[in-house]
């Protein structure tokens, strides 16, 4: 029976580190884009066919990394400039999305560029890009704390199956590495969910 390892070599190992780098980039800029790709899944994938490309864990890991936060900076800047020039600086923005997008900016605990940042662990603010063009969010602040919270988050995620991949037979650690994703993955939206319910529990109050 294949294991793990082997359905993923097969499926992704014929498109070769360049080929594997540019979808990446594709990912990440499409989940920040458009719509979620569940970025953390392929990011791990992705990164376990270090051996069969033949190259060292630590360098494939930086380049990772650097690729998915290119995609990330790209796929944010895209959607935001669009939002930004087409429909802001032209007064063309519905007035109900632009109230919907405000109206859910100021229902945060967080406020400001800071969403940005806590949006990296605890999903909350789908399409950031539309948030710091719609919000008049200093441009530089949010895409510093897009950049430094996406490092923090990947690359504490690749060292952690890094050393799963050292401490563990392979065949144990390609199953590790898939369950602490699917946690990881689990556990986000967990904390997106349950910060929204708070939130909406406390908004009659605060109205009261």
């Amino acid at each position: 029976m294949a294991s793990l390892g082997d359905i993923l070599g097969a499926a992704l190992n014929g498109l070769g580190w360049p080929g594997l780098l540019a979808t990446i980039f594709l990912i990440f800029m499409v989940d920040a884009a458009i719509f979620p790709t569940v970025p953390e899944l392929f990011a791990i994938a992705f990164y376990v066919q270090y051996g069969a490309l033949g190259l060292q864990p630590f360098s494939w890991a930086v380049a990772l990394l650097l690729t998915a936060l290119a995609g990330e900076v790209s796929g944010n800047g895209i959607i935001y400039l669009a939002v930004s020039r087409l429909l802001v600086q032209k007064k063309r923005m519905p007035k109900i999305i632009d109230k919907a997008v405000k109206g859910w900016a100021d229902f945060l605990v967080v406020r400001g560029e800071k969403v940005v940042l806590v949006n990296r662990f605890a999903p909350a603010v789908p399409l950031i890009g539309v948030f710091i063009a719609v919000c008049g969010w200093n441009v530089r602040k949010s895409f510093a704390y897009i950049v430094v919270g996406s490092l923090v988050k990947y690359s504490i995620l690749l060292a952690f199956v890094g050393w799963l991949n050292v401490a563990y037979d392979p065949s144990v650690a390609q199953w590790l590495t898939l369950g602490a994703v699917v946690a990881i993955v689990v556990i986000s939206v967990a904390a997106a969910v349950i910060r929204k319910k708070r939130l909406r529990t406390a908004q009659p109050a605060e109205k009261a």
